[in-house]
């Protein structure tokens, strides 16, 4: 079981990282909205990592996500780097906004959150790798390196 919750919180991240890429040829091409909709999903494929490795399952609605991720501010790293507000703001920015609103305007400030998302997924990195130790399963991508 602890094998399979380290493959599938591996997945998740390979995945999240791989959706930020095909999000930044997306800005690159000048399709901003749909590029903000792709860092999104990036968003929640590195969130969701998250939560498995903090509670050994995947929320299944945004609400689960939500409250889920709410809980494990009770870490000092998830409140030192904010990173529940930083997704909370991708939730209204990027993916309300900018996606379901089509304002991407400022073109700039939006390109720059989808840029920052990898930080975001970074950030994640050290807490999901804690949290999947206190699973039982070891440090999962604990020799993941940026690819970004």
């Amino acid at each position: 079981m602890i094998k399979n919750l380290i493959a599938e919180i591996e997945r998740l991240i390979d995945d999240a990282e791989n959706i930020y890429r095909e999000a930044i040829i997306e800005l690159e091409a000048g399709k901003v909205r749909d590029s903000a909709e792709k860092v999104w999903c990036a968003t929640v494929r590195a969130t969701d990592a998250l939560i498995v490795a903090a509670t050994g399952r995947k929320p299944q609605t945004f609400r689960e996500r939500r409250e889920e991720f709410k809980r494990l501010t009770s870490e000092p790293y998830v409140r030192k780097k904010k990173l529940f507000e930083r997704y909370m703001s991708r939730v209204s920015d990027l993916h309300i906004e900018s996606f379901y609103e089509g304002n991407c305007e400022p073109i700039e400030d939006t390109s720059r959150r989808i840029r920052e998302t990898l930080i975001y997924i970074e950030d994640l990195k050290p807490i999901i790798i804690k949290k999947s130790a206190e699973l039982g399963g070891g440090n999962a991508r604990k020799d993941h390196r940026h690819r970004g």
